[in-house]
């Protein structure tokens, strides 16, 4: 569990997040009938780099939590909530991006 004051960058919230997410990883592996090992070994990494996720610890690559979203089967709903166009503000925003890029 991540403390507020352990990183001064943080807050409170995020530290939250990543204790969430930290919990929700180790919960989609158990119930994938997985080990820590079988989960680093489908995602290529070592034990103790994917152990780290679990423990609260995202200095991982990105790539790291991707494949990770992946081997989960979840990628395709990470993908989904990523990606801009898919939030209020994207879809208004679409156009004047677009447009700026065909100007130039």
């Amino acid at each position: 569990m991540v403390q507020c004051s352990a990183m001064a960058t943080l807050t409170c919230k995020t530290k939250r997040i990543i204790d969430e997410l930290s919990e929700d990883l180790s919960t989609w592996r158990r119930l994938l009938g997985l080990t820590s090992a079988q989960m680093a070994d489908r995602i290529g990494v070592a034990r103790s780099t994917y152990s780290k996720m679990e423990n609260g610890d995202f200095s991982v690559s990105a790539e790291t939590l991707i494949l990770t979203m992946q081997a989960l089967g979840l990628l395709e709903k990470f993908e989904e909530f990523i990606n801009p166009y898919n939030s209020d503000i994207g879809r208004m925003q679409a156009g004047k991006l677009l447009a700026k890029r065909i100007r130039h």
